[in-house]
């Protein structure tokens, strides 16, 4: 239903194009995750993990076959970009600036939201 209205599946081939023998890892594992990886196909992308604050003090190894992170690793290990799958992305970005990457090796990694969409547009219609 939503993937007709916006595109979703589109939106995710684009991505798999732009970022085509890039690294990526996912920022956030919440509700908007939860809907792509259950809806679409995101197989083409290079996806090496997912961080979220609920993987720092929980036993998760993997989420959908991803390895999971903790934010703060995001700091030592190597990739390309970070796609935020979160409704708020401008916190999130604000957050990973601010106290994750600021100073370290990924300081200047390229940041997007993962799809863009707005919790209005998906679940205030």
């Amino acid at each position: 239903m939503f993937n007709k209205e916006f595109n979703i599946q589109e939106k995710i081939n684009k991505l798999s194009k732009q970022y085509k023998d890039k690294n990526i890892v996912i920022y956030k594992a919440g509700e908007l995750f939860d809907y792509i990886f259950k809806n679409f196909d995101v197989s083409k992308l290079n996806i090496l993990a997912v961080a979220d604050e609920k993987f720092i003090n929980e036993n998760i190894k993997d989420c959908y076959n991803l390895k999971t992170l903790n934010p703060n690793e995001l700091k030592y290990i190597d990739y390309d970009v970070i796609l935020i799958a979160d409704f708020d992305y401008r916190a999130s970005l604000k957050f990973l600036d601010e106290r994750i990457l600021y100073g370290s090796k990924n300081a200047g990694v390229e940041i997007r939201p993962f799809i863009s969409l707005s919790f209005k547009e998906i679940f205030l219609r």
